[in-house]
């Protein structure tokens, strides 16, 4: 790398650490700034929920800002993240974080209220028309649903889900059809050009943050376009971005990482302590979907889960 390549790449590497951070400040928390920062949470959550729905009414599609590298996105719902699947990630990590607080209250009003923001995340992860966020929901939901209530209930649940999917898709609109294979496609050849990256690198990778510089020196990217691309940076599959990137050795520690904070997430969790059932049900929706995006270190996903993990460690 040069110089300035090695300093743009660092930059990453630096914000993660801070975004990790806030697991630390959400532990050493009070009991009344917990309950003030599960409001919140649940707060932001809806507003980002219901803005997202004005967005699909007033501003259905992305063509205006094709030119900056966004996709088209037509009459999908995005909301703020500019970007379906991405929203439609953190639709369903708010949605068991919205499950896990409302099994837990008593009062009718706040259960009904929060009930409404459920729904209407529910419903806002089918409008994003991502079926990296549909598979998210099943295995999220199917994992909360099977722990804690019988079989019978997931299992209907799961189907009144792809009754719900079959209702809202339009197969003769690319977006909105879920069988779509231009989509499939461009992610078959990322996941390629990561394989060959990491197979060139396999030790240490080209450097955390580094994936546009190797992807360019290979000869998959250029910089020479008429449009800019917000995809150059890492590839849909989270496993192979941390292989490229890291190689095996910093692959063996993330995973490691990740097994260690499940076995732990699922003890709590069976021992009913909030919101470690929410929490670790959005880790396994976190690890399906990320075989298919790069959620893994997506900054608004990582922040919400770091704080939820923080809020944990105060009961």
């Amino acid at each position: 790398l040069t110089f300035t390549e090695f300093v743009t790449a660092a930059m990453y590497p630096v914000r993660f650490v801070v975004y990790l951070s806030l697991y630390f400040q959400a532990k050493e928390l009070s009991s009344y700034n917990r309950r003030f920062a599960i409001v919140a949470m649940v707060g932001v959550g809806t507003m980002v929920t219901l803005l997202g729905f004005v967005q699909l009414i007033f501003y259905p599609a992305l063509r205006n800002l094709y030119y900056l590298g966004w996709d088209e996105h037509l009459y999908r719902m995005f909301s703020v993240f500019l970007d379906p699947n991405f929203a439609s990630a953190f639709f369903v990590i708010f949605l068991l974080f919205i499950l896990d607080n409302l099994l837990r209250l008593k009062n009718l009003f706040l259960r009904l209220c929060l009930g409404g923001s459920g729904f209407l995340a529910a419903l806002a992860v089918f409008l994003t028309y991502s079926r990296t966020g549909f598979i998210m929901l099943l295995f999220g939901l199917g994992t909360y649903l099977l722990l804690y209530v019988r079989a019978r209930t997931a299992l209907v649940t799961l189907g009144l889900c792809f009754v719900v999917l079959l209702l809202v898709s339009n197969t003769r609109i690319e977006g909105l059809n879920p069988l779509r294979v231009a989509s499939t496609e461009a992610r078959l050849q990322s996941a390629q050009h990561a394989v060959a990256i990491f197979g060139k690198f396999p030790v240490l990778g080209v450097g955390f943050n580094a994936f546009r510089y190797a992807q360019v020196k290979m000869g998959y990217r250029s910089l020479d376009t008429q449009f800019v691309n917000h995809a150059d940076a890492g590839t849909d599959n989270s496993y192979l971005f941390v292989l490229a990137t890291t190689g095996i050795i910093g692959f063996g520690i993330v995973m490691t990482f990740w097994i260690i904070c499940y076995k732990k997430l699922f003890l709590q969790a069976r021992n009913t302590i909030f919101p470690a059932r929410g929490l670790v049900s959005g880790i396994t929706a976190l690890l399906v979907g990320t075989l298919f995006l790069n959620i893994m270190f997506y900054p608004m996903i990582v922040m919400w889960l770091c704080l939820e993990a923080g809020l944990i460690r105060n009961n």
